[in-house]
């Protein structure tokens, strides 16, 4: 037991050492690539915003977007879609607030959100060189929009990163350290895997991308960019084209998204985020057959996804044995570790999400711990054949 407990220690001394270097590196590269000059203004750009019962917040979306319209000189896209229904829809409200002109409207009463952006991109790709998604709670920085017109046209792919601050004000306690958690994963891990992917996109790299504050260049575009059948087409997306060698600029200006007010809604969010993530490397085993190292990157993704679920109980675990067996040094070190973890590897994020009070870093440790709760109900679910949900997150 004591072993056990020794190597669960040092896994978490091992995460904890790559997570902050993985800050570190994300803060050296934001600071240097938001001060690089653009080039010339050569791209032709419109955004797309998939919507769907967003009437709590589509206004503020509008306001937003309108405001960035009228900037930037550019098209911005709502696609709504037929299975919202027809009374008081989403669909209504942006008529009455913009009109009717750049609303596409999918006609069909199934399908996810891959279906609308589909439908979308293929109707309008021939008029523009790149084109962004984001989502209704998106506030994209303008300056990233800018760095977007400015970008090369060999560039298959440009990311946003993305920074969960959006309604932190209006946030509870608990769900203000998820936004924070939240963004530490854009920093730690996010940032540091597309950097390397920007960097050698033939180096063999097994890679996600997040679906809002994403660019496509319109020659990659297709009636099928998207996977249809799942509810993460964008980390499906992803894998697909890091293993196709894409060539991805990442953006130094930040998405600003919204939370889930309530940990239920996290827990659901999660559960869901969790079940794509789960399944999703055993359906890229066929794309890396013959290729060893293309095996160990999945392996190594796979562990990500794993620590998730187990991470939390591992570490309560260790440090009950190191308790139960009295060993008094393990104990200390193991705690140390959890103290760096909470406080140090967030200090830095609470100071870009929102604030730095202690209460804060006490609900991280409480989201630290119940983190793992949205997986394994996932995993629960899955084992059990049970219908794992889909269902749209509240704002």
């Amino acid at each position: 037991m004591i072993l056990f407990g020794a190597i669960v220690s040092f896994i978490f001394m091992i995460i904890i050492t790559r997570y902050y270097l993985g800050v570190h590196v994300s803060k050296v590269f934001l600071k240097s690539a938001s001060t690089e000059t653009k080039g010339i203004k050569v791209n032709r750009l419109a955004l797309v915003i998939p919507v769907f019962k967003e009437q709590l917040i589509i206004n503020e979306t509008i306001a937003y977007f309108e405001s960035i319209r009228v900037k930037m000189k550019l098209d911005v896209y709502y696609v709504t879609t037929d299975k919202e229904g027809i009374s008081n829809s989403t669909k209504d409200i942006i008529i009455s607030k913009i009109g009717a002109d750049y609303i596409i409207h999918y006609p069909k009463k199934y399908g996810y959100k891959a279906s609308q952006l589909n439908y979308a991109l293929s109707r309008i790709k021939n008029n523009y060189d790149f084109i962004g998604i984001f989502d209704a709670d998106s506030k994209p920085d303008s300056k990233g929009l800018e760095r977007a017109a400015f970008a090369s046209r060999e560039i298959d792919i440009l990311q946003m990163p993305s920074i969960y601050n959006s309604n932190y004000d209006r946030l509870g306690i608990l769900s203000k350290a998820n936004a924070i958690f939240q963004t530490r994963w854009t920093f730690c891990y996010e940032i540091p895997q597309w950097i390397r992917w920007s960097k050698n996109p033939k180096r063999g790299n097994i890679m996600y991308l997040v679906g809002h504050g994403l660019f496509l260049n319109t020659r990659l575009i297709t009636n099928q960019t998207f996977n249809q059948k799942t509810i993460g087409e964008d980390l499906y997306f992803g894998y697909k084209s890091s293993l196709s060698n894409k060539k991805i600029q990442l953006i130094p200006f930040f998405d600003h998204c919204s939370c889930p007010k309530s940990l239920l809604g996290n827990i659901s969010q999660t559960s869901r985020w969790y079940y794509e993530e789960f399944i999703l490397p055993f359906r890229v085993l066929k794309r890396i057959i013959h290729k060893p190292l293309l095996y160990l990157r999945l392996v190594a993704r796979y562990f990500h996804i794993l620590m998730w679920a187990l991470g939390p109980i591992m570490v309560i675990c260790s440090i009950f044995i190191f308790i139960i067996k009295a060993n008094y040094w393990l104990l200390s070190f193991i705690s140390l570790e959890v103290w760096f973890y909470v406080f140090f590897l967030h200090r830095y994020i609470t100071k870009i999400v929102g604030n730095s009070y202690r209460l804060c870093y006490i609900s991280i440790l409480i989201k630290s711990i119940v983190n793992c709760i949205g997986p394994l109900l996932c995993i629960f679910r899955i084992i059990s054949c049970q219908k794992v949900d889909f269902n749209k997150t509240k704002r």
